[in-house]
């Protein structure tokens, strides 16, 4: 490992005793610099005890810093490493030290190994990391088990979390199932984020600020105490193709939030009684041009004062063209202060520059929108041509080809 480009290029927290002048750095600031930065970056290869072996300012610098020992970054192709050694990594540090957990399930396995011994070999890392009472997870600061492909996500690992965890700050899993009891105790918790699973039972999220449910976790009822939150995704997996169309609604009140991701399978009613005052930003990832209706319908639901949209719209629309952007004609008048409208997707592109082109002597012309398609960027002032604004922009982004005739007709099948 070459320490002096890291010692040179990083600036790293440091223990409250140590001075922040990096021009009179000691050897010891050094050290902690250094060890910090290899905890981040560690791999079996290079496990941290060999620091223990270097020096005795090595091995003191080691043992001052909890961090080292309390941080565990794990790959499925490590478990093995990982087993063998959590018990003695906890050991070096204070019993009070909070613990930072992140596990991803994704990758090459050990030859010769089943998926059912490396689920194995995850349980047996799970139990340890929360102890045979609850005594290590008591300690847990943030948990990230990370499984995109849902590889080891079959079995029901609830056991391993039915235990208090006071000082949990950060959750996120992908690929998982829970059943009651399911972290009884967070009154920490500020981040919680659960895609792609049975999630049978969800935790207390009053104290949440940034929630991330998948639509088939019954979020309805997990988000009646979240008051706090600040941000809100309902969404599906990135990486999976849900095994089924979910549909789900929402009725809460959340005095406090800012930004709003809805996905695919909103009821036609799923908004009666939904509340966000304060939203500015909202994001949708829509199927069908219905799917707006219930946003427009929200009483709660502050359209004229969002600022940032971002729309996306999934597979070919299971409708005529013209009736999907009737929904997404009503959905841009409502939305006529926004100041950023942001397209990812072909039929999204398509279909709101096309409304943007035919309702150009109505649609946003009191004041300017920055239009955002993938990496281009560009304004849409008042008065201006937009026939040649679009087409140059269609020229540019290269997401549309032909007339728009022929693209609704290959649209319409």
């Amino acid at each position: 490992m070459d320490l002096y480009p890291i010692a040179q290029g990083v600036v790293a927290s440091r223990p409250a005793s140590i001075k922040h002048s990096q021009a009179n750095c000691l050897p010891s600031d050094i050290l902690y610099i250094v060890l910090e930065e290899y905890v981040l970056e560690e791999t079996p290869g290079y496990p941290v005890e060999t620091l223990l072996l270097v020096c005795k300012s090595w091995m003191q610098a080691a043992l001052n810093l909890p961090r080292l020992w309390s941080t565990f970054k794990m790959r499925v192709n490590d478990f093995k490493f990982w087993r063998n050694c959590i018990s003695r990594r906890l050991g070096r540090c204070p019993n009070n030290t909070l613990v930072d957990i992140h596990i991803t399930l994704s990758g090459p396995r050990w030859p010769g190994m089943t998926k059912e011994d490396i689920s194995n070999l995850y349980n047996d890392i799970l139990a340890l990391l929360a102890g045979p009472k609850g005594e290590v997870a008591r300690r847990w600061r943030s948990f990230t088990a990370w499984d995109p492909y849902d590889e080891y996500g079959f079995e029901d690992r609830s056991r391993f979390f039915i235990f208090p965890t006071p000082f949990l700050q950060t959750f996120k899993v992908h690929g998982f199932s829970t059943f009651p009891p399911f972290l009884p105790e967070v009154p920490s918790l500020r981040v919680f984020y659960a895609i792609y699973g049975n999630f049978a039972c969800l935790p207390n999220l009053s104290a949440t600020v940034d929630v991330t449910l998948d639509p088939r976790s019954n979020p309805q009822s997990a988000l009646m105490k979240a008051s706090l939150l600040v941000s809100l995704k309902i969404q599906e997996s990135n990486s999976l193709l849900p095994t089924y169309d979910a549909q789900y609604r929402l009725s809460s009140s959340h005095p406090h939030l800012e930004s709003l991701h809805l996905t695919m399978g909103l009821l036609e009613n799923g908004l009666e009684g939904f509340s966000v005052p304060a939203l500015k930003r909202l994001s949708v990832a829509f199927r069908s041009g219905a799917e707006f209706r219930p946003i427009l319908s929200c009483r709660g639901f502050p359209l004229e004062n969002l600022r940032e949209v971002t729309i996306r719209l999934y597979d070919p629309p299971r409708q005529h063209a013209s009736v999907y952007l009737d929904g997404l004609r009503q959905f841009l008048y409502a939305i006529k202060n926004a100041v950023i409208l942001e397209l990812w997707d072909w039929y999204d592109i398509t279909m709101v520059l096309k409304l943007l082109e035919d309702e150009s002597q109505n649609l946003f012309q009191d004041h300017s929108v920055t239009l955002k398609i993938r990496e281009n960027e560009i304004e849409l002032s008042p008065g201006c041509d937009r026939v040649v604004v679009i087409n140059n922009l269609r020229h540019t982004t290269g997401a549309i080809y032909g007339t728009w005739d022929e693209i609704f007709a290959k649209m319409n099948g």
